[in-house]
């Protein structure tokens, strides 16, 4: 079975939708291997150029979702202390 090559945005759109696909498969076995041979990636969290705006990006809505999360989980573990 033959496939096509996939474009960049194709891929990058694959990988930031956690979809499981033959294209994901290869980017993640290719940055694998570059990291078995001591090349940085800015996507990796451990690198010392990781690229913070690709999850800034990505987490901001989450993140203020978080928050206020957070904020109302304290007021109903003190009002349940009462």
């Amino acid at each position: 079975m033959e496939y096509e090559p996939a474009t960049s945005e194709e891929v990058t759109k694959f990988v930031a939708n956690n979809r499981h696909n033959h294209t994901v498969t290869t980017y993640y076995l290719l940055l694998k291997r570059k990291l078995k041979l001591g090349i940085f990636s800015s996507s990796d969290i451990c690198s010392p150029i990781f690229d913070r705006t690709l999850l800034i990006s990505k987490c901001e809505g989450v993140a203020s979702t978080n928050a206020s999360f957070t904020s109302t989980s304290k007021s109903l573990t003190k009002s349940d202390q009462k």
